[in-house]
């Protein structure tokens, strides 16, 4: 079976027609914080001591996925989009012992893409700028 990116939409607010960027990254061993943000919504998604692994990429490298997704798109007729789950994931398949409990999520914009496999839905919460 082949890794499929489904659409996720975590808030209502959050279209496809916009260009999200990845404002932040930070990541503390307990927690991995994820902002989002366009020129009028700033996002921020919270993984809470929930993280297996993850990986960020420029969107240049993942030029297969960006091919993929794109292809989704047309059939679709409509924009890329950010925010997926990721079923049948070969990254979740890269891990000696993967669980059926853990999830992969995928973060796509303009400049680049975030993996997160984790082991709960994280927190997805609109905020008013953001942070330094």
């Amino acid at each position: 079976m082949a890794e499929e990116w489904v659409r996720w939409r975590p808030l209502n607010s959050i279209l496809s027609s916009h260009e999200y960027f990845i404002a932040a990254t930070k990541y503390d061993k307990k927690q991995l914080s994820i902002i989002i943000a366009e020129d009028d919504l700033v996002i921020r998604v919270i993984f809470d001591q929930s993280v297996i692994a993850y990986r960020v990429a420029n969107e240049w490298y993942q030029m297969r996925l960006t091919d993929y997704l794109y292809e989704q798109n047309v059939k679709l007729n409509d924009h890329m989009w950010t925010f997926y789950k990721v079923n049948n994931s070969s990254y979740f398949k890269s891990f000696a012992h993967p669980q059926e409990s853990w999830h992969h999520y995928g973060f796509y914009t303009d400049d680049s893409v975030i993996d997160v496999i984790a082991t709960q839905e994280p927190i997805v919460e609109e905020i008013q700028s953001i942070p330094e």
